[in-house]
């Protein structure tokens, strides 16, 4: 075999071997780099220092014996609404 051939075939078998090598070590950084995540935590809901329900009308009309507590608490609904 002329030497020039030999040469040849000797450095494309080391650009293979480096090829090889160089693909191992992507592979290899690839898998390192895979990590399992986390969900975030669900989002709370809000807990207390809020607003009071609304009062409801209908249960107070029918409750009441009188009008008069129905009367205040629309007026003072209509009042919050208007300002």
């Amino acid at each position: 075999m002329p030497p020039k051939q030999a040469e040849r075939i000797i450095a494309k078998l080391d650009g293979a071997i480096m090829a090889e090598r160089h693909a191992a070590r992507v592979f290899h950084q690839g898998a390192m780099a895979r990590r399992v995540t986390q969900a975030p935590p669900p989002i709370r809901p809000p807990r207390g220092g809020g607003a009071q329900p609304p009062q409801d009308l209908h249960q107070l009309a029918a409750r009441s014996e009188s009008v008069a507590d129905y009367v205040k608490a629309r007026r003072a609904q209509e009042k919050r609404r208007d300002e």
